[in-house]
């Protein structure tokens, strides 16, 4: 994002978009991983946040249209399928390399169908879990939310091992972290991918926003840790 405008200017460019014939959908609505020349305004979202205007030119990230205007809900909660699509995104799995393959869960169906291969891709390759029900059929459970302890779970299994067994000062809250998330915040945070809220506590059952996906896997592109 360009730098240096008044606020003015960013306001009124706040319905202006400037792209190369890409046009991106709300949020589960459109296939949104082709990157565009250019760049567009956000209108919620202000002209100094690089992490959240780099994932959405990039694709990583979708946005919401409404009327000609882009936004990006900053404080919208991370379901599971959005976080799966954003993974697989961020990584380069292909969409496509397990299109005829059915994911063997009960709910597949809810999936949003232009995330469903980035889902797939996300499952098999490792990045995501399904849930095994009390009756033996598999879930995926994508309208639910993130918790910031899953995310990281989920964050961690896609960069390299640097820094796992580093540890970090404890957070007051650290007894409701969840021992099988434990080590991937200690590495996320010794990283600077994941940080606290200021005050002593990380708040891992908080649902995590789509602001602070953005910001974690921002810090994790340009540090180089994903793998490829």
């Amino acid at each position: 994002m360009k730098k240096g405008f008044s606020k003015f200017a960013e306001t009124a460019l706040c319905v202006l978009v400037i792209a190369a014939a890409v046009v991106l959908v709300a949020i589960g609505k459109a296939d949104a991983a082709q990157a565009y020349d250019g760049w567009m305004s956000i209108c919620d979202v202000p002209s100094d946040r690089g992490d959240i205007f780099s994932l959405t030119e990039s694709g990583v990230l979708p946005l919401y249209e409404v009327n000609g205007a882009y936004y990006f809900h900053p404080d919208a909660a991370v379901t599971r399928e959005y976080i799966a699509s954003a993974a697989a995104r961020a990584l380069g799995l292909d969409k496509n390399k397990y299109g005829g393959v059915p994911l063997g869960v009960i709910d597949e169906a809810e999936i949003e169908p232009s995330w469903l291969g980035y889902v797939k891709a996300a499952a098999f390759d490792g990045v995501m879990t399904v849930f095994a029900a009390e009756d033996g059929k598999a879930s995926f459970r994508p309208k639910a939310t993130v918790t910031r302890a899953q995310a990281a779970k989920i964050l961690s299994s896609m960069i390299y091992a640097a820094a796992s067994t580093t540890k970090v000062a404890d957070f007051s809250d650290r007894d409701d972290i969840p021992s099988d998330c434990l080590a991937a915040i200690e590495k996320l945070v010794a990283l600077d991918v994941f940080q606290g809220n200021g005050d002593g506590k990380f708040r891992p059952n908080d649902n995590i926003t789509n602001e602070e996906l953005s910001s974690a896997l921002y810090k994790m592109i340009r540090g180089g840790y994903i793998k490829k």
